[in-house]
């Protein structure tokens, strides 16, 4: 990695490399994965090359068949993600008879939380985008999971859930859901009665259970929330993971030149902090401070996901 261009604080870096909030669920969709530069290249594996068989006998005096493994190369690259305080030294000076309060740790972990928000939103956004699967269905009034089918019943999302995971070139083992998507999942009356037995169509389904009836390694749930008003309108909250939920099939051994994964994200470098002092801040100055990571999410497998749209009525 080229030289920095601001000092790095070992102290600072360890808290924003740290930091995770546990409401954030981006790192489990679109694992990280080191490359050894800015610039990288990942393979776009083809279609059906792993599974489908070649001659295998050979004569006694015979040749065994020559295979050939390929792929697309594609180019990819890490792009800046940063942000910046700054901590007058009127409050640096003011801390120090705080000894539970430093400004530059606070500092710290505000701009790494806002770093990891927006990096959740960019994977929201990407992963529950239907342009991006080559399996996916829209839902309409009459099978989204918490309403009711044309025959009056409760629409029963087991059934469907159970065929679309059949349909991708790799099985998924993954079930992404947004918090209230996840909800209505767990109150839906026809897997409580799975999990009771028949006995009883209220209550709520462990979600392990439900990762169990279907032979997934997770289920994965989006609790992130983000303010959309604009600076100086009153604060309009909505959840980063929307009425949509994906199954995807996730490797945490790939890598972008080599297996198959939906998709995960190439990191250059590890998280950074850094500050260095500002002598136009305020009167006395102070120390500006800086957060930052170089990352790209990447979708590397379309065909290895099943994608559902709009799954809720409201």
């Amino acid at each position: 990695m080229s030289q920095n261009p601001f000092p790095t604080n070992p102290d600072l870096t360890a808290i924003a490399i740290a930091y995770r909030n546990k409401n954030l669920i981006a790192d489990q969709i679109l694992p990280r994965t080191p490359v050894n530069a800015r610039a990288f290249k990942w393979t776009e594996i083809p279609k059906g090359q792993m599974m489908t068989v070649p001659e295998t006998s050979v004569g006694r005096r015979g040749t065994p068949n020559v295979v050939e493994f390929g792929g697309t190369e594609r180019n990819g690259s890490c792009d800046d993600y940063a942000l910046d305080d700054i901590v007058p030294q009127d409050d640096i000076e003011a801390s120090a008879s705080a000894s539970n309060f430093d400004p530059l740790n606070t500092a710290t972990t505000g701009l790494t939380a806002l770093i990891e928000l927006d990096r959740e939103v960019r994977v929201a956004t990407l992963v529950f985008d239907p342009s991006v699967y080559e399996h996916k269905a829209a839902l309409d009034g009459t099978s989204k999971w918490d309403g009711l089918n044309g025959a009056g019943d409760p629409v029963d999302p087991i059934p469907v859930i159970g065929d679309a995971l059949d349909v991708p070139m790799m099985r998924p083992n993954v079930l992404i859901l947004g918090q209230k998507v996840a909800t209505k999942l767990r109150q839906n009356p026809n897997f409580i009665k799975a999990y009771n037995g028949s006995l009883g169509d209220t209550g709520m389904v462990p979600l392990d259970f439900i990762a169990g009836l279907f032979g997934l390694d997770d289920i994965v749930v989006g609790q992130g929330r983000i303010n959309i008003a604009k600076p100086g309108q009153p604060v309009q909250i909505m959840n980063v993971w929307g009425n949509h939920a994906s199954l995807i099939y996730r490797n945490p051994q790939a890598r972008p030149d080599r297996d198959v994964t939906f998709g995960l994200t190439a990191t250059w470098g590890s998280r950074m902090a850094g500050d260095w002092y500002d002598q136009n801040v305020g009167m006395r100055g102070g120390r500006q401070l800086r957060v930052g990571e170089s990352v790209k999410e990447i979708i590397m497998a379309t065909d290895c996901a099943y994608f559902f749209e709009n799954v809720l009525s409201s």
